[in-house]
């Protein structure tokens, strides 16, 4: 249990409640049969004296016994061994000439006392005090308030653990959470707004896919339409603007596409080993390279990724690091389960975690065609859905992206 938890300190708040009222009534049972001791003892000290006096008068038995019932007490003269044998002894006091005991036997009281007159033992007729037993009926009752008290609170609070689960399961992406409910308490209200607002951004979340969806849908085949019409042109300097333009259209929905494809298999990633070079060998088809342009330096392991979503993330750093470099190339190593992209360039402007926010450039981007400020955006999120790292230095006039592997297969 987290020890910094409500239910943690309502349940520690309990045990301190239940062992102080439990200290406290032992406590007050202890004085009290102290208290009946003494009373005990004051008694049958008396009687002890009384019946002394009486046999040291030479008085009958028939008087003696009449004081002592007197007394509230009586003679015992069967099963007096066993009664001996099987008391508790309460109080045991030396007298002047013998000793006396206060002796409880299934619920009754018995003065075993001698002297020089003899051996006696008596038993005691009076009611026995029942303080103890109102004692006991307390600490229950009080006890079972306190146990009551407590399942009443956690049941009460315990909404808040599926408000909670409800809440994890947001923060991992899933939003077809239900946590609506019919009671009217304050942690049931902020379950159901809670609620609202779940089911409102998966409403705002669906018309943003439809959205992309539909932009993409309709740029692509004017897009594609406007590019065969362009080559149909002669050479101009109008022709070399309309296809600068047509191609930054074409850029900006193949990185809608992006976003949309990374966002949306989050919770659907194909996790397979393969090859690197595989890997590589797609980047280059899709970037209409040649295998001049890179310098590789990798190892034969595997990586175990989502191929496509790793693909985009690659093609994102290779054709950033050959944008960039000022000797139009880019050295890709791979070893100890890290991947480097590496070229010779000017550091970033801003720091680092700027440019994994979505839309940031730096200013010499301003006038690059197709640079829409999402590609460092993009691979932060798909080393992140893959749980790798990516992280940024600049070292010896160099940019260095390193993609960090956990789960790289030996």
């Amino acid at each position: 249990m987290n020890k910094n938890s409500i239910f943690f300190g309502i349940t520690i708040a309990f045990l301190i409640s239940l062992v102080s009222i439990s200290v406290l009534f032992f406590t007050l049972l202890k004085m009290d049969h102290n208290l009946i001791v003494e009373e005990l003892f004051d008694r049958y000290y008396m009687t002890v004296r009384v019946t002394s006096h009486a046999i040291d008068n030479s008085r009958s038995q028939s008087e003696i016994n009449k004081l002592i019932a007197n007394l509230k007490m009586e003679l015992v003269d069967s099963n007096r061994q066993s009664i001996l044998k099987d008391s508790e002894i309460l109080l045991k006091k030396k007298l002047l000439q013998g000793y006396l005991k206060i002796l409880q036997h299934q619920s009754t009281h018995y003065l075993d006392f001698a002297n020089i007159n003899g051996h006696f033992l008596l038993r005691d007729l009076l009611p026995r005090n029942k303080k103890k037993t109102y004692f006991w009926l307390i600490y229950f009752i009080a006890s079972f308030i306190l146990v009551v008290t407590y399942i009443f609170i956690i049941k009460r609070l315990y909404p808040l653990k599926s408000l909670e689960r409800a809440i994890q399961r947001y923060g991992e992406g899933d939003l077809d959470i239900d946590c609506s409910t019919h009671k009217k308490d304050e942690i049931s209200h902020l379950a159901n707004e809670f609620d609202k607002a779940i089911k409102k951004i998966k409403t705002l979340t669906d018309k943003r896919t439809v959205f992309l969806r539909n932009i993409m849908h309709e740029l692509k085949t004017p897009v594609t339409k406007g590019k065969l019409a362009v080559e149909l042109i002669e050479p101009s300097q109008h022709k070399d603007l309309l296809r600068n333009v047509l191609t930054r259209i074409d850029t900006l929905a193949n990185e809608f596409a992006s976003i949309d494809k990374s966002t949306s298999q989050k919770d659907e990633l194909n996790i397979r080993p393969y090859r690197f070079q595989d890997i590589i060998d797609h980047v280059m088809d899709i970037l209409y390279m040649s295998r001049e342009e890179i310098q590789l330096d990798v190892d034969d392991r595997d990586v175990l990724v989502d191929f496509e979503l790793f693909v985009l993330a690659v093609k994102n750093l290779v054709d950033n690091g050959l944008k960039y470099a000022k000797d139009g190339e880019i050295l890709i190593t791979k070893e100890n389960g890290c991947i480097k992209f590496i070229n010779h360039g000017e550091s970033l402007e801003r720091p680092f975690k700027e440019y994994l926010k979505p839309f940031v450039k730096g200013s010499k981007d301003s006038g690059n065609n197709g640079s829409m400020g999402l590609g460092l955006y993009l691979v932060h999120y798909i080393t992140d859905v893959h749980k790798f790292s990516f992280d940024y230095k600049y070292q010896n006039g160099q940019n260095i992206f390193t993609i960090g592997l956990n789960n790289t297969p030996t």
